[in-house]
């Protein structure tokens, strides 16, 4: 749990660069960009991880959401790796690359 929390506050602390103690959508892009080894990634992507984050509905990212955020790319991840697992099984030349967006995860 500690090692959770010192997670959360050292992206909190790189990211929220006008310290307001919440993330907006472009310091939450950097952040999942962050996770995801440098790899850029889509708007949509971000919206769909803010959206599912924002459970206030404030129009910002507050310490206890980027858990939540955080959880949540790594779950859309996830899926997308099983996905490309699947695609790449199904008789096609060699694995399927992820697309430019799609997670990082090792």
């Amino acid at each position: 749990m500690n090692e959770d929390k010192a997670f959360i506050n050292e992206k909190m602390n790189k990211f929220d660069t006008d310290h307001t103690g919440t993330l907006n959508k472009e310091q939450l892009k950097k952040l999942l960009e962050d996770l995801n080894e440098g790899e850029e990634i889509t708007d949509f992507e971000v919206d769909n991880v803010f959206q599912s984050a924002d459970l206030s509905k404030t129009g910002v990212i507050n310490q206890t959401e980027i858990r939540k955020a955080v959880n949540e790319w790594f779950a859309y991840c996830a899926v997308a790796e099983a996905n490309n697992r699947v695609i790449g099984k199904k008789g096609e030349s060699g694995p399927k690359q992820p697309k430019k967006g799609c997670c990082v995860v090792s």
